[in-house]
């Protein structure tokens, strides 16, 4: 359980320190004050309430006694925990918002298709169109249901679509009427598939809707992969030498009777990357996931991916309808593939030949529509408006993400950084506290360790990184070979909590290129 008015206490704590205290010398009467004034709080049994007074240097350790330790525990842990969770935190929001942002995009750019598909086709078919919409509107509700992942295969939607529609057009250009019309007019359609009715329009719309729409719809599954992961990660269970660790260097200075002192950064780096050493490893594969989501980002940029091909998708539909009607026009009643069709159903259907003369269509009810005139009046600005904003979208997730490739490295330097290091002054001549004693600061450079071994034998870590290495795969070959893989499921989304919620320590540092330590 969270017990958020440790948070007062803390920065009671600091303030009183930078207020009162401008040496590290001892206070031991000080620092029995400051941590006998507060009550107790409770502690975790396996949380060593002696941790101070492992390891002593040569400073004296009489400040603190039982009640005053089980703070210093309580104190720390929670500080922290907290900031492990504000970390994973604000990693897991960006994600989220940007997931969410893909997804209003795509969303609102085929509702806007859709309508603009209403308008055109209105005015050029009028009645003919209003009577077969809802087969349109079933297509569009198609591709929002493949975008958001709950159908898979673009390919075979498009060619589903094609099929519907030529049974659609034929019953519309030969006037059927009746269940035995019907029964006709669709032998007429199987035997004029194979003579492509539409001609190349289901095979462009099918190629551009191949490279066009993966692309945003993996995107926005890999974002909330990677949210998901991130979750899970922010509530894991942080080993206890990590948070011993932090108490060392956050307060068991006050237990020598050394106020406010500078903690030393490579005494830092050391201790909280060794106890992290379970899991740096994970970076490389987090690494990989990012890399590959700048690269599907960037993808969002090319003027044959999505927000370009909805445009054109009408002319290219309203281009097949044409062709179909060009084929229809040429034909006639002793044409062999309607005799076959005829000949094939019983003799009841013969009063579908007195309908479909197919010379009716020079009637003016019939409407051909120009197709020179029909794209000079297909004009809408907020396609190219809508999809600057989106480059400038995809450009903010190289700056973003680029920044946080190596996130148990970069939580290293987060803990370690200089406000919580207690480094203001930047000072490079004064002594620090290294956990158990004061020392000379140094420019020790700690190398931080991988150990892969564990990942592979510690079974949240496995399930984790296949999961990474697995949408990694997806998005690598959605941009090499422009494939169209399954969306892939996230069991248990949780619900994002907002940062604006989280109760803070000290402030968040922007997780901007600016920002040294969150630099690679």
């Amino acid at each position: 359980m969270w017990v958020y008015n440790a948070v007062f206490v803390i920065i009671l704590f600091e303030d009183l320190w930078l207020a009162e205290f401008k040496s590290v010398d001892s206070h031991c009467m000080l620092a029995r004050e400051i941590l006998n004034k507060h009550i107790s709080r409770p502690f975790e049994p396996n949380q060593l309430v002696n941790l101070c007074k492992e390891n002593s240097g040569s400073e004296s350790n009489d400040c603190c006694n039982q009640e005053s330790l089980k703070n210093i525990v309580f104190f720390g842990a929670s500080e922290f925990t907290e900031h492990w969770r504000i970390f994973w935190l604000n990693i897991s929001q960006n994600l989220r918002e940007d997931a969410r942002y893909l997804q209003d995009y795509m969303l609102g750019s085929l509702k806007l298709t859709l309508q603009s598909f209403h308008d055109l086709f209105v005015n050029s078919y009028g009645y003919n169109y209003d009577q077969n919409k809802d087969f349109v509107e079933a297509f569009f509700h198609e591709l929002e249901s493949y975008m958001l992942g709950n159908r898979q295969d673009i390919a075979s939607l498009v060619d589903d679509f094609f099929d519907g529609l030529l049974i659609r057009a034929l019953h519309v250009m030969l006037f059927v009427k009746t269940e035995p019309d019907s029964i006709v007019a669709n032998c007429v359609a199987s035997k004029l598939r194979p003579l492509k009715p539409f001609d190349q329009a289901p095979e462009i719309i099918r190629f551009m809707a191949t490279r066009a729409f993966p692309p945003p719809r993996i995107l926005r599954n890999s974002l909330l992969l990677g949210d998901h992961v991130v979750q899970f990660l922010s509530k894991i269970t942080v080993n206890d030498s990590c948070i011993n660790e932090w108490i060392k260097l956050r307060y068991c200075n006050l237990c020598s009777g050394v106020i406010q002192p500078l903690i030393c950064r490579h005494s830092c780096f050391s201790r909280l990357s060794t106890c992290f050493l379970l899991w740096t490893a994970f970076d490389k594969y987090w690494l990989s996931f990012i890399d590959q989501v700048v690269r599907v980002a960037e993808r969002l940029k090319d003027s044959k991916i999505f927000p370009q091909v909805i445009r054109p998708l009408q002319i290219h539909i309203s281009d097949a309808i044409m062709n179909l009607q060009t084929i229809l026009f040429r034909l006639d009643q002793s044409d062999e593939l309607f005799n076959n069709c005829l000949l094939e159903n019983s003799k009841e259907n013969q009063s579908f030949l007195s309908r479909t003369d197919f010379r009716q269509r020079r009637h003016p009810k019939f409407v051909f529509v120009d197709h020179d005139t029909l794209v000079q009046d297909y004009k809408h600005p907020y396609i190219y408006g809508n999809y600057d904003i989106l480059k400038s979208w995809a450009d903010s997730i190289r700056n973003k993400y680029l920044s946080v490739r190596k996130p148990f490295s970069n939580i290293i330097k987060y803990f370690c950084s200089e406000d919580l290091l207690r480094d203001s002054k930047k000072s490079s001549d004064h002594l620090c506290w290294t956990g158990d004693r004061l020392t000379h600061t140094s420019n020790i450079t700690v190398n931080l360790i991988e150990n892969e071994s564990f990942l592979k034998i510690n079974p949240m870590a496995v399930h984790v990184i296949k999961d990474l290495q697995h949408i990694t795969e997806m998005m690598q070959s959605v941009i090499q070979n422009n494939s169209d893989p399954h969306y892939v499921p996230i069991k248990e989304e949780s619900r994002i909590q907002s940062i604006d919620n989280v109760t803070v320590f000290l402030p968040l540092p922007s997780y901007s290129t600016t920002n040294p330590w969150l630099r690679s």
